[in-house]
């Protein structure tokens, strides 16, 4: 009877814990979208953009939810370019601040497009970086909340639409007007973090 109740009681502090343990990974920034912990003023301020809209002006302040088509439709516009799809808290070394990222593509000569993996607002504050400079990933459009599994979504679709075969998430993509590209161009230099 000893040991039951002990065991009983080492059971019921595992369950304790390991539902601590999740309610704090699940509250973690980059586990979900973070659109469900913004102030209703910074949810105004995301502007969806559905998959059958076409991206228009961008007005200064907002952030716009993008699809893979809008995506393709920036790198487009903006080609020869480097998109980086950028993680707030990523402590990575290839997860580098917008500005360092910024200045690579200036002394690359490739424009920068920035796709927010989830919404924080107090960091791109922190980078002075304004919102509407920054795209984030139409999470509603790919059905879930879940910021691995849209983001992965994401760049399926965006693979698709220019015939690369997705393996996995990339932080970087290198679009030159032609051929979109997974690993950086070899007449690029060094990463910021090499």
């Amino acid at each position: 009877m000893k040991h039951l109740k002990i065991h009983i009681a080492l059971l019921t502090i595992c369950l304790l814990s390991s539902c601590l343990i999740a309610g704090i990974i699940t509250d973690t920034p980059g586990f979900y979208s973070g659109y469900k912990n913004l102030s209703k003023a910074q949810q105004e301020r995301i502007i969806k953009i559905n998959d059958t809209d076409s991206l228009t002006e961008i007005k200064k302040g907002n952030t716009y939810a993008i699809t893979a088509k809008h995506l393709k439709q920036l790198a487009e516009q903006n080609a020869p370019c480097v998109i980086y799809l950028w993680s707030a808290h990523c402590g990575a070394a290839s997860c580098i601040p917008i500005h360092s990222f910024r200045e690579f593509c200036k002394i690359n000569q490739y424009n920068p497009v920035i796709i927010s993996e989830y919404y924080d607002y107090e960091m791109l504050s922190a980078q002075d970086v304004e919102p509407s400079s920054v795209f984030s990933i139409n999470h509603w459009h790919y059905g879930s909340d879940y910021c691995n599994k849209y983001t992965r979504r994401f760049q399926e679709d965006f693979l698709q639409l220019f015939n690369v075969k997705f393996e996995t998430t990339y932080k970087y993509l290198y679009y030159d007007g032609q051929k979109l590209m997974t690993s950086k161009p070899d007449t690029f230099g060094k990463y910021p973090w090499q």
